[in-house]
């Protein structure tokens, strides 16, 4: 096996060096791009969480009442087979208002992840750029 001299070794860093420094100064330019949607992302996840909620609570109100109604009808008749059905479907709604939320708290969480790995490269980042 041929030895590697000092210079050849220093010459495959630099090149070693410049790839990572193109790798991480266009993650970080296509990551400063996702950031600056942030902002307005951030109010429709707002405003899609607030009429979650009310969506959850509407349908849990209406679950109760039409569970209400449907006991107090004759078994078999139409109006009940409606307040059953009806009250199937806040039922469901009433889920899926939660499961939106869930979501929006899972996102919410993932973006925290994101933010802190942010934090973690850009010093890495800055210093290959100032290296180069």
């Amino acid at each position: 096996m041929k030895p590697i001299n000092e210079g050849e070794l220093q010459e495959q860093f630099r090149v070693q060096t410049c790839k990572e420094h193109e790798v991480l100064s266009l993650w970080k330019k296509n990551w400063t791009g996702l950031w600056s949607l942030e902002g307005k992302v951030e109010k429709v996840v707002e405003d899609v969480e607030d009429v979650a909620e009310v969506i959850e609570k509407v349908a849990a109100t209406a679950d109760n009442a039409l569970a209400t109604v449907a006991d107090q009808l004759p078994d078999g008749s139409k109006l009940k087979e409606a307040a059953l059905m009806a009250e199937h479907v806040s039922s469901v709604t009433e889920k899926d208002a939660q499961y939106i939320e869930n979501l929006i708290h899972n996102v919410e969480d993932l973006k925290q992840d994101l933010e802190d790995l942010e934090t973690m490269v850009e010093p890495v980042v800055d210093k290959f750029k100032d290296n180069k």
